[in-house]
């Protein structure tokens, strides 16, 4: 995954693509970075079950979360729409306000610290 990663990189910063190979590559790196993180958390999810990793809540912005998973979802929607009505044209996704999701709110979050057989953090 490294590999695929280092060498969209290398090739988004290429001068000799054309606009559509240039968005193919970044839609690699991109797709390739979500595809990591997911594969982290999985990985970070079968420490806590093995009690390896601690979980503790802090605060996070609704609206971050909201418009990345707007952008992840916005292309696949348009492409999805201009597909079926064959229009082309497709129907951009709406973002939604500030003030239409609340600003904070409590995820938990995972202590990348090492847990003694007692509970506690090494």
């Amino acid at each position: 995954m490294n590999s695929i990663l280092g060498f969209s990189e290398v090739l988004e910063t290429s001068t000799g693509l054309n606009d559509k190979q240039t968005r193919w590559v970044h839609n690699i790196h991109s797709s390739g970075t979500q595809l990591l993180a997911l594969i982290n958390d999985i990985l970070d999810l079968a420490k806590i079950e093995a009690g390896k990793m601690q979980v503790r809540l802090v605060e996070f912005s609704n609206y971050d979360v909201c418009e990345g998973m707007l952008t992840c979802f916005g292309r696949w929607q348009r492409r999805r729409t201009s597909t079926e009505s064959g229009a082309g044209a497709g129907h951009p996704a709406a973002a939604p306000g500030r003030g239409e999701v609340p600003a904070d709110s409590v995820e938990p979050d995972v202590q990348r610290d090492q847990v003694h057989a007692g509970g506690r953090p090494a």
